[in-house]
Protein backbone atom coordinates (compact mmCIF):
# COMPACT_ATOMS: atom_id res chain seq x y z
CA UNK A 1 0.00 0.00 0.00
CA UNK A 2 1.25 3.71 -0.76
CA UNK A 3 2.32 5.79 1.82
CA UNK A 4 0.03 8.92 2.17
CA UNK A 5 0.91 12.53 2.62
CA UNK A 6 -0.10 16.22 2.00
CA UNK A 7 1.76 19.01 1.51
CA UNK A 8 1.42 22.50 2.92
CA UNK A 9 2.53 26.39 3.18
CA UNK A 10 1.53 29.53 4.25
CA UNK A 11 -2.21 28.87 3.55
CA UNK A 12 -2.38 26.37 5.80
CA UNK A 13 -2.89 28.60 9.35
CA UNK A 14 -2.09 25.59 11.13
CA UNK A 15 -0.73 21.84 10.76
CA UNK A 16 -3.65 19.30 9.40
CA UNK A 17 -4.14 16.50 11.50
CA UNK A 18 -1.66 13.94 10.49
CA UNK A 19 -3.40 10.96 11.73
CA UNK A 20 -3.17 8.32 8.94
CA UNK A 21 -1.02 10.40 7.03
CA UNK A 22 3.48 9.40 7.14
CA UNK A 23 4.76 12.48 5.63
CA UNK A 24 4.26 16.30 4.77
CA UNK A 25 5.65 18.27 2.26
CA UNK A 26 6.11 21.77 3.77
CA UNK A 27 7.00 25.00 1.53
CA UNK A 28 10.37 26.50 2.51
CA UNK A 29 10.54 29.36 0.28
CA UNK A 30 9.08 31.39 -2.27
CA UNK A 31 11.95 32.08 -4.63
CA UNK A 32 14.53 33.26 -2.17
CA UNK A 33 12.04 34.58 0.70
CA UNK A 34 11.39 32.00 3.75
CA UNK A 35 7.72 30.63 3.51
CA UNK A 36 6.16 32.39 6.73
CA UNK A 37 4.91 29.35 8.26
CA UNK A 38 7.97 27.18 7.55
CA UNK A 39 9.26 26.79 11.27
CA UNK A 40 5.81 26.48 12.21
CA UNK A 41 4.64 23.51 10.26
CA UNK A 42 8.11 22.06 10.19
CA UNK A 43 8.18 22.12 14.16
CA UNK A 44 4.76 20.54 14.48
CA UNK A 45 5.53 17.86 11.57
CA UNK A 46 8.77 16.77 13.83
CA UNK A 47 7.08 16.92 17.01
CA UNK A 48 4.15 14.62 15.87
CA UNK A 49 6.88 11.73 14.44
CA UNK A 50 6.23 12.39 10.37
CA UNK A 51 8.80 12.42 7.82
CA UNK A 52 9.29 16.25 6.96
CA UNK A 53 9.81 17.13 3.53
CA UNK A 54 10.53 20.61 1.69
CA UNK A 55 9.45 22.61 -1.11
CA UNK A 56 10.71 25.87 -2.66
CA UNK A 57 8.76 27.84 -4.98
CA UNK A 58 10.54 28.53 -7.89
CA UNK A 59 10.53 31.93 -9.30
CA UNK A 60 11.79 33.86 -12.47
CA UNK A 61 15.26 34.83 -11.70
CA UNK A 62 18.33 33.08 -10.24
CA UNK A 63 18.06 29.48 -10.05
CA UNK A 64 21.23 29.06 -8.04
CA UNK A 65 20.41 31.52 -5.81
CA UNK A 66 16.95 30.52 -4.88
CA UNK A 67 18.50 27.42 -4.59
CA UNK A 68 21.08 28.15 -2.42
CA UNK A 69 18.42 30.36 0.05
CA UNK A 70 16.21 27.05 0.00
CA UNK A 71 19.36 24.98 1.31
CA UNK A 72 19.79 27.35 4.13
CA UNK A 73 16.14 27.01 4.90
CA UNK A 74 15.84 23.59 4.61
CA UNK A 75 18.86 21.52 5.18
CA UNK A 76 17.23 19.62 7.60
CA UNK A 77 14.12 18.60 5.90
CA UNK A 78 14.49 14.56 5.24
CA UNK A 79 13.05 15.04 1.61
CA UNK A 80 13.62 17.92 -1.01
CA UNK A 81 11.40 19.51 -4.18
CA UNK A 82 11.15 22.54 -6.61
CA UNK A 83 7.88 23.65 -7.10
CA UNK A 84 8.15 24.42 -10.85
CA UNK A 85 4.80 26.32 -12.32
CA UNK A 86 3.17 29.30 -13.10
CA UNK A 87 1.76 31.58 -10.19
CA UNK A 88 -1.04 33.79 -11.69
CA UNK A 89 0.21 36.05 -13.86
CA UNK A 90 3.96 36.46 -12.22
CA UNK A 91 6.67 35.47 -14.83
CA UNK A 92 7.56 31.33 -14.35
CA UNK A 93 10.56 30.06 -13.55
CA UNK A 94 12.52 29.40 -17.58
CA UNK A 95 14.31 25.82 -17.77
CA UNK A 96 17.61 26.90 -17.75
CA UNK A 97 16.91 28.51 -14.08
CA UNK A 98 14.92 25.29 -12.86
CA UNK A 99 18.10 23.76 -14.60
CA UNK A 100 20.59 25.70 -12.19
CA UNK A 101 18.70 25.51 -9.35
CA UNK A 102 18.48 21.60 -9.25
CA UNK A 103 22.17 21.67 -9.92
CA UNK A 104 23.03 23.79 -6.90
CA UNK A 105 20.63 21.50 -4.70
CA UNK A 106 22.51 18.55 -6.33
CA UNK A 107 26.09 19.89 -5.77
CA UNK A 108 25.39 20.36 -2.29
CA UNK A 109 25.26 16.57 -1.90
CA UNK A 110 21.31 16.12 -1.63
CA UNK A 111 18.77 14.35 -4.08
CA UNK A 112 15.76 16.61 -5.08
CA UNK A 113 12.82 16.06 -6.67
CA UNK A 114 10.40 18.54 -9.21
CA UNK A 115 7.13 19.32 -8.73
CA UNK A 116 4.77 19.71 -11.90
CA UNK A 117 1.55 19.12 -13.06
CA UNK A 118 1.40 15.68 -15.15
CA UNK A 119 0.58 17.69 -18.75
CA UNK A 120 3.85 18.45 -20.21
CA UNK A 121 5.69 16.93 -16.99
CA UNK A 122 9.49 18.59 -17.77
CA UNK A 123 12.95 16.85 -16.99
CA UNK A 124 15.63 19.39 -15.52
CA UNK A 125 17.87 16.98 -14.15
CA UNK A 126 16.07 16.05 -10.98
CA UNK A 127 16.38 12.95 -9.28
CA UNK A 128 12.81 11.92 -9.01
CA UNK A 129 9.23 13.12 -9.85
CA UNK A 130 6.41 14.70 -7.97
CA UNK A 131 3.36 14.90 -10.25
CA UNK A 132 0.14 16.45 -9.50
CA UNK A 133 -2.35 14.54 -11.45
CA UNK A 134 -5.80 15.20 -9.50
CA UNK A 135 -8.34 12.31 -9.45
CA UNK A 136 -7.78 8.28 -9.57
CA UNK A 137 -6.28 7.27 -12.47
CA UNK A 138 -2.33 7.53 -11.71
CA UNK A 139 -0.44 9.97 -13.54
CA UNK A 140 1.27 8.30 -17.02
CA UNK A 141 4.85 8.95 -16.13
CA UNK A 142 7.11 7.56 -13.56
CA UNK A 143 6.60 8.94 -10.11
CA UNK A 144 8.10 9.15 -6.58
CA UNK A 145 5.44 11.19 -5.50
CA UNK A 146 1.75 11.82 -6.30
CA UNK A 147 -0.99 14.55 -5.46
CA UNK A 148 -3.83 13.15 -6.20
CA UNK A 149 -5.98 15.86 -5.16
CA UNK A 150 -5.56 19.81 -4.52
CA UNK A 151 -8.58 21.39 -2.40
CA UNK A 152 -9.55 22.09 0.40
CA UNK A 153 -5.92 20.20 1.04
CA UNK A 154 -2.91 18.56 -1.21
CA UNK A 155 -3.50 14.66 -0.81
CA UNK A 156 -0.14 12.44 -2.31
CA UNK A 157 1.06 9.13 -2.27
CA UNK A 158 4.62 8.22 -1.59
CA UNK A 159 5.12 4.98 -4.52
CA UNK A 160 6.29 2.60 -2.11
CA UNK A 161 4.71 2.00 1.61
CA UNK A 162 5.77 3.38 5.00
CA UNK A 163 9.13 1.22 5.47
CA UNK A 164 10.14 1.94 1.72
CA UNK A 165 9.12 5.66 2.38
CA UNK A 166 11.26 5.61 5.69
CA UNK A 167 14.00 4.49 3.31
CA UNK A 168 13.96 6.97 0.84
CA UNK A 169 13.99 9.69 3.16
CA UNK A 170 16.99 8.51 5.25
CA UNK A 171 15.51 7.66 8.60
CA UNK A 172 15.41 4.00 8.44
CA UNK A 173 18.86 2.25 10.05
CA UNK A 174 22.33 3.28 10.03
CA UNK A 175 23.59 4.51 7.23
CA UNK A 176 26.56 4.35 5.51
CA UNK A 177 29.15 6.73 4.41
CA UNK A 178 30.84 6.84 1.43
CA UNK A 179 32.72 9.86 1.52
CA UNK A 180 35.79 10.06 3.62
CA UNK A 181 36.25 13.75 3.60
CA UNK A 182 36.19 15.41 7.14
CA UNK A 183 32.75 16.84 7.73
CA UNK A 184 32.08 20.38 9.15
CA UNK A 185 29.54 19.51 11.69
CA UNK A 186 27.81 22.99 12.44
CA UNK A 187 25.38 22.93 15.83
CA UNK A 188 24.10 26.05 16.65
CA UNK A 189 22.47 26.87 19.67
CA UNK A 190 18.80 25.74 19.62
CA UNK A 191 19.10 22.75 17.65
CA UNK A 192 17.08 20.00 18.27
CA UNK A 193 18.54 16.63 18.11
CA UNK A 194 16.80 13.76 17.14
CA UNK A 195 17.62 9.59 17.36
CA UNK A 196 18.43 7.68 14.00
CA UNK A 197 14.91 7.21 13.51
CA UNK A 198 14.50 11.12 12.63
CA UNK A 199 12.21 11.44 14.57
CA UNK A 200 12.19 10.87 18.43
CA UNK A 201 13.74 14.11 20.40
CA UNK A 202 16.55 14.18 22.23
CA UNK A 203 17.78 17.04 24.51
CA UNK A 204 18.38 20.50 22.83
CA UNK A 205 21.23 22.32 22.64
CA UNK A 206 22.16 25.76 24.44
CA UNK A 207 25.18 26.88 23.46
CA UNK A 208 26.50 27.18 19.43
CA UNK A 209 29.57 25.43 18.57
CA UNK A 210 31.19 24.40 14.56
CA UNK A 211 33.50 21.70 14.43
CA UNK A 212 35.38 19.94 11.82
CA UNK A 213 35.51 16.53 11.97
CA UNK A 214 37.56 13.99 10.35
CA UNK A 215 37.05 10.05 10.24
CA UNK A 216 38.76 7.83 11.84
CA UNK A 217 39.59 4.16 9.92
CA UNK A 218 40.70 5.90 7.03
CA UNK A 219 38.93 4.68 3.98
CA UNK A 220 35.78 5.29 2.46
CA UNK A 221 32.52 2.77 3.68
CA UNK A 222 32.71 4.51 7.77
CA UNK A 223 30.22 4.24 10.11
CA UNK A 224 29.24 7.88 12.11
CA UNK A 225 26.98 8.87 13.74
CA UNK A 226 26.83 11.00 17.47
CA UNK A 227 26.02 10.06 21.05
CA UNK A 228 24.03 12.54 23.05
CA UNK A 229 24.72 11.96 26.74
CA UNK A 230 23.01 14.15 29.60
CA UNK A 231 21.80 13.39 32.68
CA UNK A 232 24.32 10.13 32.87
CA UNK A 233 22.71 8.50 29.92
CA UNK A 234 23.83 7.94 26.68
CA UNK A 235 21.94 7.82 23.16
CA UNK A 236 22.79 7.06 19.92
CA UNK A 237 21.22 10.20 18.31
CA UNK A 238 21.45 11.47 14.42
CA UNK A 239 23.00 9.32 11.65
CA UNK A 240 25.35 11.26 8.96
CA UNK A 241 24.30 10.95 5.67
CA UNK A 242 27.24 10.00 2.71
CA UNK A 243 28.21 13.82 2.11
CA UNK A 244 26.35 15.89 4.44
CA UNK A 245 26.90 17.52 7.92
CA UNK A 246 25.44 15.95 10.73
CA UNK A 247 21.37 16.19 10.45
CA UNK A 248 19.95 18.72 13.30
CA UNK A 249 15.96 19.93 13.13
CA UNK A 250 14.58 22.83 14.81
CA UNK A 251 11.72 22.14 16.89
CA UNK A 252 10.67 23.39 20.37
CA UNK A 253 11.84 21.85 23.47
CA UNK A 254 13.59 22.63 26.83
CA UNK A 255 17.06 23.45 26.76
CA UNK A 256 19.78 22.15 29.30
CA UNK A 257 23.88 22.62 29.88
CA UNK A 258 25.06 19.50 30.92
CA UNK A 259 25.09 18.27 27.17
CA UNK A 260 27.68 15.85 26.04
CA UNK A 261 28.30 15.57 21.79
CA UNK A 262 30.59 12.48 20.91
CA UNK A 263 31.32 11.76 17.34
CA UNK A 264 31.83 7.89 17.15
CA UNK A 265 33.20 6.27 13.93
CA UNK A 266 33.19 2.43 13.41
CA UNK A 267 32.34 1.91 17.07
CA UNK A 268 35.19 4.32 18.34
CA UNK A 269 34.79 7.35 20.40
CA UNK A 270 36.84 9.77 17.87
CA UNK A 271 35.62 13.42 19.09
CA UNK A 272 33.56 14.77 22.32
CA UNK A 273 32.25 17.90 23.19
CA UNK A 274 30.30 19.06 26.10
CA UNK A 275 28.18 22.58 25.99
Amino acid sequence: MNARGIDISYANGTTPALTGREFVIVRACYGTVKDTRWEYHSDSVRRQGRILGAYAFGVNGDGAAQARAFLAIAHGADILALDWERDGNNPEMTAAQAAAFIDTVQSAHREIGLYHSDSGFPSAGQDWNWVAKWGTAEPTRPWRFWQYRGYPLDLNYFHGDEAELAAFAGTGGTVVVTDPTPKLVNLPAGRQLFKPDGRTPLVKLVRATVDTYSPAGGPAGNQRYVVVTTGGVRQQAVVMVAGLVFRAYPTVATTRNDVAVTLTVNGTEDFSRTY
